[in-house]
């Protein structure tokens, strides 16, 4: 039985780990293990079955630690989370999944925690001190069988319409190990 993975450290350990077109390295900081995988072309997209493109996955300790906003991990995860964005400009956070399935609600969980500040301009954002801030938007996609909308099609109307610099989905993803559950990040 073949045992499916979101992942792309994972997807990396079933096809193999030396893949001519994959870039590859482990480091820790800040007590996360932080790995860095890059599919560089058509061949290994094929082999490893991920877009060409960086996957960077953080191994976390329990998320039943607690963390507090001056938590070095936090700064650590955030910083990796800033690499692969654009400096200015829109971005547009879209939480995927079930609000209403537990092991699903991640993306929509979260996605109702950012600030949506593209709205915000001129005299509203200096007086409210938002005019630091760049321009976000904010969407919650839910489920085909909620929607009746393929979540990439209403994600894609979306984007064309607004034109974000980048796009920010956050979304529960499947592992083939059970350690991996509840404190693995992979950011894309």
């Amino acid at each position: 039985m073949q045992l499916r993975t979101d992942l792309a450290v994972e997807a990396r350990e079933i096809a193999g780990e030396h893949i001519s077109g994959v870039d590859f390295k482990t480091y820790s900081e800040n007590g996360l293990e932080i790995s860095r995988l890059t599919v560089k072309n058509q061949k290994a997209k094929q082999e490893l079955g991920k877009e060409i493109g960086t996957y960077i996955t953080i191994e976390l300790p329990s998320l039943t630690d607690n963390f507090t906003e001056t938590d070095d991990r936090l700064k650590t995860i955030g910083l990796e989370i800033r690499r692969l964005l654009p400096v200015h400009g829109l971005l547009l956070v879209v939480g995927l999944g079930n609000m209403e399935i537990t092991p699903d609600s991640l993306g929509p969980k979260t996605s109702s925690r950012v600030l949506a500040t593209r709205h915000i301009t001129g005299e509203i954002a200096k007086a409210t001190g938002l005019d630091k801030l760049r321009p976000v938007a904010v969407m919650q996609t839910g489920v085909t069988g909620q929607t009746g909308i393929e979540t990439g099609e209403y994600i894609l109307s979306v984007v064309k319409r607004i034109r974000p610099n980048a796009v920010v989905a956050i979304d529960a993803l499947a592992s083939r190990r059970l350690e991996r559950l509840g404190c693995t990040l992979q950011i894309s």
